[in-house]
């Protein structure tokens, strides 16, 4: 089922992601237009993403990787004495675009984007990329880039930069608080800079509570 979603969500956005580009940009995208008209630039990171999210561990089942639907009770977030309902990643985007939400360790922050992420899915709610912060080996952009590069997306970086002001994706970072405190404040900028730079997306970001996030103004906290 999910396989037919996937292509479902490709095939809705993509003609809204390249339908209005023009000039050279316009060119470029002739240049590739059989892969990204089948879909084929995003839907192979989809779906192998999908394979790896859609299970977890967890205290009960240490050993082995279970399916989060099998298992996933919803967890509320809080803003300003009002809970949050996050069944559907729906509800979220409704407060706000640019949204982190904190819990302290333990709590299902990774469990939560991992629901979320497959969420986005079936709700066809947008392209979603899920990264895990800890895994950053540039920087976002550039591992953003690099990753859909390995996925049959053009080498074409200016391309990118150009389909990302398109406003179609969900970008989910998972676990800024899991890095060295020596490079925390380098990511930070870099999030800051990405939805600075793309503000058309939805960005979603996960953290234990800190009080640094007062400073990240176009952020809304969501309290688990």
């Amino acid at each position: 089922m999910f396989e037919k979603i996937i292509s479902d969500v490709i095939n809705k956005q993509i003609d809204k992601i390249f339908g209005g580009l023009t000039g050279i940009f316009k060119k470029k995208y002739n240049e590739y237009k059989y892969k990204i008209q089948t879909g084929k630039a995003f839907e192979e990171y989809i779906k192998l993403s999908f394979e790896k999210y859609k299970y977890t561990k967890t205290i009960l089942y240490k050993h082995e990787p279970v399916l989060i639907e099998e298992f996933y009770v919803n967890l509320d977030l809080e803003l300003n004495n009002k809970v949050i309902d996050t069944r559907s990643v729906k509800n979220l985007v409704e407060v706000s675009n640019d949204l982190i939400i904190t819990g302290v360790a333990g709590s299902g922050k990774s469990t939560l984007m991992k629901y979320l992420f497959l969420n986005s899915i079936e709700n066809k709610a947008g392209i979603p990329i899920f990264i895990e912060i800890r895994n950053i080996k540039k920087d976002i952009f550039n591992d953003l880039f690099e990753i859909l590069k390995e996925y049959n997306f053009p080498q074409d970086i200016d391309l990118f930069e150009k389909i990302l002001k398109s406003g179609k994706f969900i970008v989910f970072l998972d676990g800024i608080d899991e890095v060295s405190p020596d490079i925390r404040n380098k990511i930070s900028s870099e999030i800051i800079y990405m939805r600075d730079s793309f503000s058309n997306n939805v960005y979603i970001v996960t953290s234990r509570p800190n009080e640094k996030y007062v400073s990240w103004v176009n952020f809304t906290e969501l309290k688990i």
